[in-house]
Formats: structure tokens, C-alpha cells, sequence
């Protein structure tokens, strides 16, 4: 199957194109399967994603967006980059 005009729009504005009977349903199931299992592992990983900086000493470090967040010892305000307002 070519790709023509309609179907490179299509693709221009969604993202993606539906190409009928490329998988059957046995793939379809399989894939879909395989689908399910990554998002269910990757709903299970806890990681660092959220960039602060210690307002008592300056350090940058990542705080896991899932848990609480907690200041350095000592500090009692940790703020996300993306609210500083650093006049520059």
C-alpha cells in the first residue's frame, strides 16, 4: 500500500494513520498483550523526574514526582525550577 496525499495529512495532523488489515487479530491481541505489560512495568517504576534546588545550599537534585517532597535538613522550602522567577 502507497502512502498518498489523503493519508500524509492525515498523519500531518494526528500523528499516526489507520492502515487497515496490516495485523490480523491473533497480532493484534499479541501486541496489544505486549502493550499492556509495559505500561503495567512501567507504572511500577518509580524514578526521579522533577528537578529542584535546595534554597539553603544551592543544590540541584531530582525528587520522585509520586512521593512527598521533603526539603534538606535544615531547609524548610524546596521549590521546582520551573516557579523560580530568577530576574536575569
Amino acid at each position: 500500500m502507497m502512502m498518498d496525499d489523503v493519508m500524509r495529512i492525515a498523519f500531518a495532523r494526528q500523528g499516526y494513520i489507520v492502515v487497515p488489515d496490516v495485523l490480523n487479530q491473533q497480532q493484534l491481541d499479541e501486541l496489544n498483550q505486549v502493550y499492556d505489560q509495559h505500561v503495567l512495568e512501567r507504572d511500577l517504576c518509580v524514578g526521579n523526574d522533577s528537578p529542584h534546588i535546595c534554597l539553603s545550599c544551592g543544590c540541584k537534585f531530582m525528587v520522585d514526582s509520586r512521593k512527598p517532597i521533603s526539603p534538606c535538613p535544615g531547609v524548610s522550602t524546596i521549590v521546582s525550577f520551573p516557579t523560580l522567577n530568577i530576574p536575569w
